[in-house]
Protein backbone atom coordinates (compact mmCIF):
# COMPACT_ATOMS: atom_id res chain seq x y z
CA UNK A 1 0.00 0.00 0.00
CA UNK A 2 1.31 3.48 -0.57
CA UNK A 3 1.05 6.80 1.91
CA UNK A 4 -2.96 6.83 0.75
CA UNK A 5 -3.79 3.43 1.46
CA UNK A 6 -4.16 2.66 -2.08
CA UNK A 7 -2.96 -1.13 -3.31
CA UNK A 8 0.22 -0.73 -5.21
CA UNK A 9 0.84 -4.66 -5.98
CA UNK A 10 -0.65 -7.83 -4.51
CA UNK A 11 1.22 -10.92 -4.40
CA UNK A 12 -0.28 -14.07 -3.62
CA UNK A 13 1.78 -16.97 -3.38
CA UNK A 14 -0.05 -20.25 -4.24
CA UNK A 15 0.33 -23.63 -1.93
CA UNK A 16 3.26 -21.68 0.11
CA UNK A 17 4.81 -23.45 3.69
CA UNK A 18 7.62 -22.47 5.83
CA UNK A 19 10.59 -24.94 4.72
CA UNK A 20 12.37 -23.79 7.26
CA UNK A 21 11.84 -21.10 10.56
CA UNK A 22 15.24 -19.84 12.70
CA UNK A 23 15.59 -17.94 15.91
CA UNK A 24 18.62 -15.98 16.73
CA UNK A 25 18.52 -16.19 20.35
CA UNK A 26 21.31 -13.82 21.24
CA UNK A 27 20.10 -10.24 21.17
CA UNK A 28 16.47 -8.83 20.20
CA UNK A 29 13.46 -11.30 18.87
CA UNK A 30 14.92 -12.10 15.55
CA UNK A 31 13.31 -14.68 13.36
CA UNK A 32 14.03 -16.24 9.57
CA UNK A 33 11.50 -17.83 7.68
CA UNK A 34 11.93 -19.25 4.42
CA UNK A 35 8.83 -19.61 2.33
CA UNK A 36 8.72 -21.83 -0.51
CA UNK A 37 5.58 -22.16 -2.83
CA UNK A 38 3.99 -23.40 -5.78
CA UNK A 39 2.85 -20.60 -7.72
CA UNK A 40 2.91 -16.44 -7.45
CA UNK A 41 0.13 -14.18 -9.04
CA UNK A 42 1.35 -10.71 -9.17
CA UNK A 43 -2.04 -8.13 -9.33
CA UNK A 44 -0.87 -4.66 -10.16
CA UNK A 45 -3.25 -2.20 -8.32
CA UNK A 46 -5.50 0.41 -10.01
CA UNK A 47 -2.98 2.70 -9.50
CA UNK A 48 -0.13 1.23 -11.38
CA UNK A 49 -1.81 0.39 -14.54
CA UNK A 50 -0.61 0.87 -17.96
CA UNK A 51 -1.93 3.41 -19.70
CA UNK A 52 -3.93 2.27 -22.33
CA UNK A 53 -2.79 3.58 -26.00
Amino acid sequence: MDSSNNIVKRINLLNAWASSWSADGSGPATETVQIEFDDVVIEEGPGNASPSA
